[in-house]
């Protein structure tokens, strides 16, 4: 914007002059040469403001949208995982903010840092592992176990079945130890 600032004020000075030389000069081909000569100037002026401003506007479309310098920047920061550069890209397009503001702001700063350490959590929790709670459900050991302190028997037939038929091969005395 600054730009536009010393051209508009160029413009204005332009139309100082004119009337300058209207008052200075009496010689009507002298005026004519100088209003024509201030013309072309005040058109090549108003085009130098159209190419600026049809700049201006394309880098305020740029908003929003994240080129390769953005994704560099973001890798340097640390955000490279696809639902961090997404968010970001999310806010500014909702704020209409640059990245670097974006980057700036505290807001998505602490949202950015939960969303890594829920990442974090998930990655280290074990998915199926003995020592999961749901494990234990269908361990026929443990139904077996469970059975003994409690008389308590699963729901599932099968395992029910398994439980019954793995007491009565405890107590049966015709087979050999290991196989109890």
């Amino acid at each position: 914007m600054d730009t536009n600032e010393p051209e508009v004020t160029e413009e204005v000075e332009a139309t100082e002059e004119v009337e300058e030389v209207i008052e200075d000069s009496d010689d009507p081909a002298v005026l004519k040469a100088r209003i024509k000569k201030l013309e072309e100037k005040a058109i090549a002026q108003r085009e130098r403001t159209k190419i600026v401003k049809q700049q201006l506007k394309k880098t305020e479309d740029k908003k929003g949208e994240l080129d390769n310098a953005d994704f560099a920047l973001l890798a340097v920061k640390g955000y490279e995982n696809e639902e961090d550069i997404e968010f970001i890209q999310d806010k500014m397009q909702k704020w209409n903010k640059s990245l670097r503001e974006i980057l700036r702001d505290q807001d998505v700063i602490d949202k950015l840092k939960g969303m890594k350490i829920e990442r974090d959590v998930k990655s280290a929790m074990p998915s199926a592992t003995k020592r999961s709670s749901a494990g234990q459900l269908d361990n026929l050991d443990y139904w077996i176990t469970k059975h003994e302190q409690t008389g308590e028997l699963p729901d599932n037939f099968e395992l029910r079945s398994a439980v019954i038929n793995a007491k009565m091969n405890k107590s049966n005395p015709t087979l050999p130890p290991w196989r109890r």
